[in-house]
C-alpha cells in the first residue's frame, strides 16, 4: 500500500500548485524533469535530493509513481537565491 507522501497530488492540489506559482511570479509555469534541474544547477541527483529533504531546494511535485517535476519558476527563483548569496560574501 502506497503512503499518502508517495502519491501523486489530486488534480485541484496540482491546480493550486500551478495557480499558486502563477500568481507569485506573474507568468504560467512548466514542469521540469530531473535531468533538466540537474543542468539547469549543476547539482548531482543526489545534491538535489538530499537539498530537498533540508528544505533547502524546491520540492519536487509526483506526477505518478515514475514521475517527479519541478517548477521552473521555483527552480529558477532558487537559482537567484543562490547567486545573491554568493555575491554577498
Amino acid at each position: 500500500m502506497k503512503t499518502s507522501s508517495s502519491m501523486a497530488p489530486s488534480s485541484e492540489a496540482l491546480r493550486a500548485t500551478l495557480q499558486q506559482a502563477q500568481d507569485r511570479y506573474g507568468t504560467k509555469p512548466n514542469f521540469l524533469r530531473l535531468p533538466e534541474v540537474k543542468r539547469m544547477t549543476a547539482m548531482s541527483r543526489a545534491s538535489v535530493y538530499k537539498r530537498m529533504k533540508a528544505r533547502n531546494f524546491p520540492q519536487a511535485i509526483r506526477l505518478g509513481s515514475r514521475l517527479t517535476v519541478w517548477i521552473d519558476l521555483e527552480v529558477q527563483d532558487w537559482i537567484q537565491e543562490q547567486i545573491a548569496l554568493g555575491r554577498a560574501k
